[in-house]
């Protein structure tokens, strides 16, 4: 690797190390979100009582899609913080970004 910006397998090893992060949280917010759909659909398909219903519902609401819209807003918000610093070309923010 004598370039930096040189890309290898596909991976550009000069991407932004929380562009990559965001990435990842980008897919783990999709599998929450899907998993989550799959349980109130399960919920609605397993069910015989309206009260087991709610239950699936809410169970895949709260435990998986707010984990999900969690990962993704910080995803956002790590993709914004670094488009905003290369577009300025100001001082680093800390010592990991």
């Amino acid at each position: 690797m004598s370039d930096p910006g040189e890309e290898i397998a596909g991976i550009d090893y000069a991407e932004p190390r929380s562009s990559r992060i965001a990435q990842g949280l980008r897919w783990a917010a999709a599998t929450f979100a899907v998993l989550g759909l799959l349980i109130v659909f399960g919920s609605m398909w397993l069910s015989t009582t309206v009260d087991a219903l709610l239950a699936g519902a809410r169970i895949g609401g709260i435990a998986l899609g707010i984990p999900a819209v969690v990962a993704f807003a910080i995803a956002e918000w790590l993709d914004r913080r670094v488009y905003a610093r290369s577009e300025n070309d100001g001082p680093r923010a800390g010592p990991f970004f």
